[in-house]
């Protein structure tokens, strides 16, 4: 497995939709072929990249506020509402409305199928190709300020910041179209109006220097999850699972809302029954305790439907793994689309204080990250949990 990230790491950077995606999805291709799998690598279209998601915002946001401060009116109001109510969607999952202006992305996924005919339902083995670009809001002393302080239902994620800002802004715009004479109010908002420009000045300063900065190498998120599923597929090749025919998918675009999985699940949805497919997700397993997630999101928590989660509790109650746990996964990961359409679904994980891996850094994520041990629990765990799926269906 630490061969294999080596030579994922060898190739050129795994944005999505760039070559290096598609050499990484070609390379798992080719090793899964040779185990007797039929792999096919299809596009997908997927959302614009985050910086320039978060760049249109800032923008508008500043537009806006200028407008609140030299021509107050609807229109500086108008726009300030429109903005916000877009980031508020970006970070909870809808409504999105300004990344509409922005032209969409084509990625691609690797999907392999053992081709078992009589099999009696399809047991997905999900891992991301591509990788997320660094930026100032990764480095240590950031994470120590803002992410690392996270936890479900008490961020203090920066988007959080932006979002006060825009309220704060969204005031003073109204009391600036409405005010007749200075008072103390409209004095206060002036002062918050001001901050918020400062706010969106710097998230645009960010989105720009995000832009500008180099892709992270990828050896944990998510290198690590592509060796682990090829590494599964194959003890599976010698030992098949009895009543699940196995697919590995490897997607693209994870960030920044899993545009490659959902890509997957509009192409593939017509043989994809509710009941008889299970979603596995390997995501940052290449270092820490591993864990499996019960849900996920930061802003609007999405629960997995229990049965996976279930079968990894009974799993992790064996002696082997007792040092596996549940956690609830702050951010979004590939489980989430197929759990909103009706799927059964769960994300595997390594937890580092607690915590997913995620990005480490700015050039950080390399193989120097990785933990040979926890490739093997990741591997020996996931095997177990789709052994205990596969022996769970009835008759």
């Amino acid at each position: 497995m630490v061969a294999f990230i080596q030579s994922v790491l060898d190739l050129p950077p795994r944005e999505a939709g760039s070559v290096g995606e598609r050499m990484a999805q070609a390379m798992l291709a080719g090793r899964l072929d040779a185990l007797g799998m039929n792999a096919v690598i299809a596009g997908a279209v997927c959302a614009p990249r985050v910086p320039v998601i978060l760049g249109l915002h800032s923008l508008c946001f500043l537009w806006a506020a200028v407008l609140a401060l030299f021509d107050p009116g609807a229109f500086s109001f108008g726009l300030t509402a429109i903005t916000l109510l877009s980031f508020w969607g970006e970070l909870r999952g809808s409504p999105r409305l300004l990344r509409k202006l922005l032209l969409k992305r084509i990625t691609c996924n690797m999907i392999a199928r053992t081709g078992q005919p009589e099999a009696r339902g399809r047991l997905v083995l999900v891992a991301h190709s591509d990788v997320a670009a660094s930026s100032s809001l990764l480095l240590p002393w950031a994470r120590r300020l803002f992410l690392d302080r996270e936890r479900p239902g008490k961020s203090v994620h920066p988007g959080s910041i932006v979002l006060i800002a825009g309220v704060v802004q969204l005031f003073a715009a109204a009391v600036q179209w409405s005010r007749e004479e200075l008072s103390v109010l409209v004095v206060v908002l002036l002062a918050g109006l001001l901050g918020a420009v400062l706010v969106h000045a710097s998230a645009l300063a960010l989105a720009v220097d995000w832009w500008r900065s180099p892709p992270q190498p990828g050896a944990v998120n998510n290198a690590s999850g592509m060796a682990v599923s090829l590494a599964v597929a194959e003890e599976l090749a010698n030992k098949p699972l009895k009543n699940l025919e196995l697919w590995v998918l490897t997607t693209g675009a994870r960030q920044p809302d899993a545009g490659g999985m959902k890509g997957f699940l509009y192409q593939f949805a017509h043989i994809l029954d509710l009941d008889t497919t299970w979603f596995v997700n390997l995501e940052g397993v290449g270092r820490g305790d591993l864990a499996y997630a019960i849900s996920e999101g930061r802003w609007r928590t999405l629960p997995y439907r229990p049965s996976i989660p279930a079968a990894a509790e009974k799993v992790a109650s064996t002696t082997d793994f007792r040092s596996v746990r549940s956690f609830a996964s702050p951010g979004r990961t590939d489980a989430g689309p197929p759990t909103r359409a009706g799927h059964r679904s769960v994300t595997l994980s390594g937890l580092v204080d607690g915590r997913p891996p995620g990005p480490l850094g700015s050039q950080h994520d390399d193989l120097d990250a990785v933990d040979p041990n926890a490739l093997l629990r990741a591997r020996d765990f996931t095997l177990a949990l789709l052994r205990e799926i596969d022996s769970s269906l009835p008759g």
